[in-house]
């Protein structure tokens, strides 16, 4: 979505499977959850269109997904309102 810094790395996030979250700044997050293989560890920075992890099926995932969550001041958000 936008560089940022790595917050969270988890190998088994309860229901999620290998999950990251990223603060962007100003407030912003985004979670990527149900991924295969992590590429980054917490305390890193991650530039925009940097791999930062490999789609896969872990947490209660049933195929393979991106499970992509966007939060301003940890309230959700319409990621299609805020990205192009």
């Amino acid at each position: 979505a936008d560089g940022g810094r790595v917050v969270l790395a988890c190998n088994q996030m309860r229901g999620y499977g290998r999950a990251l979250v990223l603060d962007h700044g100003n407030g912003y997050t985004t979670a990527y959850a149900h991924n295969r293989e992590l590429l980054v560890g917490e305390g890193e920075a991650v530039r925009q269109g940097q791999a930062i992890a490999r789609a896969g099926s872990t947490g209660r995932a049933t195929s393979t997904r991106l499970e992509f969550r966007l939060y301003r001041h940890g309230v959700a958000q319409d990621p299609a309102r805020h990205l192009r």
